[in-house]
């Protein structure tokens, strides 16, 4: 019974978050470098989302009252804080994005730099099994390890979207190799959730609607209990895709 508590709360986190995305937020270009600490309260649960360049568009779509709570999501609490503390971009603009509360989205940064081709490579989810990681699971341990008065961890893959353009079988299969280790190595008392790419392109309608999608099919029958299926959700509020979206500027 927890664990389905858990995953409709992702499932509510991931739709809330792409409802924000679509409709209100730009495309955001900014180098980045992101801080978590602790908010010192003491939470059953934690979710983490990792994702490419639209999980630092999340990161500000997602809307919070006052004290960090998100509406309609009870014991979600979250909070960004953006200053020059670490990182500012080229014009000199605040970079450095501090998160706390029960909720994280891992991400380098959107400037057309090494921070974006970091994050959208398929080396970023890397795990060996063995302790060479990619830079979002080290981003992973360091969320965890620095909120130890969150009990359990829910951590949601929205990762692969360039990967899953390319429609290779190996690249897929990468994919699936490192998530296991993820499961078994590096964060096995966690829930793990894997979503369906590519929801934030322009080919969207190519890989959800069945053509060559080799990605999804790949990491669907691989891990049936942790993929979340969230194409219906998707078709009720977008049936025409992201394509108006897009033309303005996501």
């Amino acid at each position: 019974m927890k664990k389905v508590f858990r995953k409709k709360t992702a499932v509510l986190i991931l739709c809330s978050m792409i409802l924000a995305v679509a409709v209100n937020c730009p495309g955001l270009f900014v180098s980045a470098a992101t801080v978590f600490v602790s908010d010192g309260n003491s939470y059953d649960e934690g979710y983490i989302f990792i994702g490419e360049s639209h999980m630092q568009i999340a990161s500000f779509a997602m809307q919070q009252d006052a004290l960090g709570n998100i509406p309609g999501l009870d014991g979600v609490r979250y909070s960004i804080f953006v200053d020059s503390s670490v990182v500012a971009n080229d014009r000199g603009d605040p970079g450095t994005f501090t998160m706390s509360g029960n909720l994280f989205f891992v991400y380098e940064g959107t400037e057309r730099t090494e921070e974006l081709q970091k994050q959208i490579s398929k080396e970023y989810i890397y795990s060996d099994g063995a302790g060479k990681q990619g830079g979002a699971v080290q981003k992973i341990h360091t969320i965890i390890d620095t909120n130890p008065n969150i009990a359990h961890w829910n951590i949601i893959s929205f990762h692969g979207a360039n990967s899953a353009l390319k429609g290779s079988q190996e690249i897929a299969d990468y994919y699936v190799a490192s998530y296991r280790n993820w499961i078994d190595y590096e964060f096995p008392d966690a829930d793990i959730y894997l979503l369906p790419q590519s929801t934030m392109t322009k080919n969207f309608k190519v890989f959800c609607r069945g053509n060559e999608d080799v990605f999804n099919r790949t990491l669907e029958a691989a891990f049936p209990d942790q993929y979340l299926d969230i194409m219906p959700f998707f078709w009720e509020h977008y049936p025409q895709g992201l394509s108006e979206q897009i033309r303005r500027g996501l």
